[in-house]
């Protein structure tokens, strides 16, 4: 059952690839569908990266959804990937191709729980007939797969925290899609209402997606091998930051933006120093070295500023409104004398800067005044 009308105009250009791939963990072989991906560009990212919107470069692809193809499946053992990486799964991960298929097929075995989960999720996936509940379903067994590998939960949590990141992302499509009485609604709800009996934890909102990527992203901050230069981490940093706003938590952003600013700080304090030194001294760096310094502190300087620019923005608007209820507020307590005025507002949580805003505290007259009087 499609969440969405399929478009019924006929595209001038076929905007699948067939492709043939070998599960990495049963090793049967199964035919899939890929996007063509130059077809489609992504704009207006946002706080968290979504793409907010698609351009089509050709007419007729104008109602694919392109998360409804982004991952393959493999009916023989349920596991679940990115298509780009499908047959290598953890190429750029800590963890041996080897040892990722061992735990998925121990799993599989020995975990009551893992088995019943993957059954339920994996009944009736059709990928030549893709739709918005089985394209929840297929995220969630990506996860529950990446799940199953200790390594990439505890240490190289990059794989975990990207497909939860990407599972909010759906969530969110979902409800830009879907309208309430849509009998897709109801089937969702009723699938996270039987997961939840057998999945701890189970990322079953967008929110609950984006804390459990947050964390895992934590975890790769200091358990992930991939993260190998100081560009790479203070990119990890505002990632888990442009989350963490998207959460509303703004002290835990600020607190990882302070974080990705001292980093900056330092590799742009050592790449003075090295452009600094005489030709003649040992192991100078070459041009070409302090170039690519020189543009990796501006990259982490510009991304950086982009979220700094993000919580300002936020926090202007969210202070905008905030005195504007304090205003309605105070309006109904025109005879209530300052004093009282002032306790009330406080009282139902309005912040000390905004009630001094909206109320300001009445100027003494002086002595001359009283005279005057």
């Amino acid at each position: 059952m499609a969440g969405e009308p399929q478009n019924t105009s006929v595209p001038r250009v076929n905007p699948f690839i067939h492709y043939t791939a070998t599960c990495p963990i049963c090793g049967k072989t199964h035919d899939h569908r890929r996007i063509k991906s130059h077809l489609f560009i992504k704009q207006d990212r946002d706080i968290d990266l979504r793409p907010r919107k698609i351009t089509v470069k050709e007419k007729g692809l104008e109602q694919i959804r392109l998360s409804w193809y982004s991952l393959w499946h493999c009916p023989a053992c349920s596991f679940t990937f990115d298509y780009r990486n499908f047959e290598d799964p953890v190429r750029n991960a800590d963890v041996s191709a080897r040892e990722f298929q061992e735990r998925i097929l121990d799993a599989s075995f020995e975990n009551d729980n893992f088995r019943k989960i993957a059954t339920i999720l994996k009944d009736e996936i059709d990928e030549e007939h893709p739709d918005d509940f089985q394209t929840l379903k297929l995220h969630l067994l990506a996860l529950l797969h990446l799940q199953q590998v200790p390594k990439l939960v505890d240490a190289d949590a990059l794989l975990p925290g990207k497909f939860a990141l990407r599972l909010a992302w759906f969530y969110r499509e979902l409800r830009d899609h879907l309208d309430p009485d849509n009998p897709v609604v109801t089937r969702i709800i009723e699938l996270l209402r039987m997961l939840r009996r057998l999945w701890e934890n189970l990322p079953g909102s967008e929110r609950e997606a984006h804390l459990l990527a947050a964390d895992y992203y934590q975890t790769a901050v200091t358990g992930s091998r991939s993260i190998r230069t100081d560009l790479d981490l203070v990119r990890l940093l505002l990632h888990i930051a442009r989350i963490r706003i998207k959460l509303g938590q703004f002290r835990e952003a600020m607190i990882l933006c302070g974080n990705a600013r001292q980093l900056q700080m330092r590799f742009e304090a050592e790449r003075r120093r090295l452009s600094a030194l005489p030709s003649d001294a040992p192991n100078p760096p070459t041009d070409q070295q302090l170039s690519k310094m020189a543009a990796a502190s501006r990259n982490m300087r510009y991304m950086l500023d982009q979220v700094l620019q993000i919580i300002d923005t936020l926090r202007e608007d969210a202070e905008k409104h905030e005195i504007a209820e304090a205003g309605n507020v105070l309006s109904k307590l025109r005879d209530v004398p300052f004093e009282e005025q002032r306790e009330q507002l406080l009282s139902m949580g309005f912040r000390e800067r905004v009630v001094a805003r909206v109320l300001p505290a009445p100027k003494k007259k002086k002595l001359r005044d009283l005279f005057r009087a």
